[in-house]
């Protein structure tokens, strides 16, 4: 698989950095994140405080990803637009997708402001990750969605490995999640009680 390009993209939280640690194992693909692309190049205009993020400067992003992350890796993010950015052709998208109550557990855990918690949870019940992935313009790339939620990350691997070897969609893995079906009434009044207060 050296000249494959595997995009991993979800929500902050959602588990993407150990699946994708375990999936670059079992590929023999490099590893490695938007993020640290952006920050060993320095290819940011500015820093968002609010946000605790930098400002991607696309320019000098595309310039480096075409040159050395194009093939052979495992490129991890939650910005799915640096695809058609920077022109590249991913071979999988693996969306990563999160019980929406478990993710917000999991960054309050970190931490993170509340407006960011809010901000994220919302993206994830909405699925705008994968209503990203679905108007994109990358109709051949085989697209895998996983439920992190309870999962053991080298047994999910192990599976999304097998998926992509084989060229076929399991079911577990197909499009598309819907939370406000699978939430319990009581599961979401307290996922609206979360989304109405951001502050």
């Amino acid at each position: 698989m050296g000249d494959y390009l595997i995009v991993l993209a979800g929500v902050p939280g959602t588990g993407k950095t150990i699946l994708a640690r375990y999936l670059s194992r079992q590929t023999q693909l490099d590893f490695t994140t938007l993020s640290w692309i952006t920050l060993e190049h320095r290819a940011w205009s500015g820093y968002d405080s609010a946000r605790r993020s930098f400002i991607v400067d696309p320019r000098k992003l595309c310039e480096n990803i075409r040159r050395e992350y194009s093939k052979g890796y495992i490129v991890e993010t939650h910005w799915l637009g640096f695809l058609e950015e920077c022109r590249l052709e991913p071979d999988t998208i693996i969306i990563t997708r999160t019980h929406p109550l478990i993710l917000h557990k999991r960054l309050v855990r970190r931490g993170w402001p509340k407006r960011k918690v809010v901000e994220n949870v919302e993206a994830e019940f909405l699925g705008v990750i994968v209503q990203d992935v679905i108007n994109s313009q990358y109709k051949t790339a085989i697209i895998l969605e996983v439920d992190t939620s309870n999962a053991d990350p080298e047994i999910l691997s192990r599976k999304v490995h097998e998926a992509i070897l084989s060229g076929r969609i399991p079911p577990e893995f197909s499009c598309c999640r819907d939370w406000l079906s699978l939430l319990a009434p009581e599961e979401q009044e307290i996922l609206f009680n979360i989304l109405s207060t951001t502050t």
